[in-house]
């Protein structure tokens, strides 16, 4: 059983996506000449960095926090990244958080995808390395909220994700049981900070 109402949602969130593949492609501090549209190139600390920000702002968004406030109170050092807050706040505002939500964790995977693609995986023991496996365990997080919500059958869940993360899907199964997809997405973004604070 899906949950009510996601399903649909998720059709809908071409223009958030657009969006963020858009604020993707400029590193966060890049400096006054940077434009959505700039062929930046991303290692896993930028697109680790750049979707922190975004899931920090949603989240802001998510509590109550206007843009105005945003825009007053967050350390924006450019005219380029208070921009890309304006953008993502009318992203949140034409498609709704749970679906920001989704296009960021998306956005993010597919930044990270590219990188091992371009880049493969960076030595361990390195900080790079560390912002991979922060990048990982968020897409593995993210790929268990996808798969509760398409088959709400936690032994299906189980049988799509590595066996060292049961207690994981499970913990993700009861907490959208009890509270819903978006307590989730928060509960995600909430270790993804707490995995990179170290860092």
């Amino acid at each position: 059983m899906k949950i009510k109402g996601f399903g649909a949602q998720f059709k809908r969130t071409e223009t958030c996506v657009v969006f963020l593949l858009a604020l993707f492609t400029s590193i966060h501090a890049s400096g006054e000449n940077a434009s959505p549209t700039s062929d930046a190139s991303h290692d896993y600390i930028s697109c680790a960095v750049i979707t922190s920000e975004y899931l920090t702002i949603l989240q802001l968004y998510q509590r109550g926090i206007d843009q105005k406030t945003a825009l007053e109170t967050l350390p924006l050092s450019n005219s380029a990244q208070k921009d890309n807050l304006r953008t993502l706040y009318e992203a949140i505002r034409k498609d709704g958080v749970l679906n920001t939500y989704s296009a960021i964790n998306s956005n993010f995977a597919r930044c990270a995808t590219q990188v091992a693609a371009e880049r493969g995986e960076p030595e361990k023991n390195t900080l790079e390395y560390n912002y991979y496996f922060c990048a990982g365990e968020n897409k593995l997080r993210y790929e268990i909220i996808l798969y509760t919500n398409e088959s709400y059958d936690i032994d299906a869940v189980l049988k799509q994700i590595p066996d060292s993360h049961f207690d994981v899907a499970i913990n993700y199964f009861r907490l959208i049981e009890n509270q819903g997809l978006l307590a989730a997405f928060d509960y995600t973004a909430n270790n993804f900070k707490a995995c990179l604070a170290p860092l």
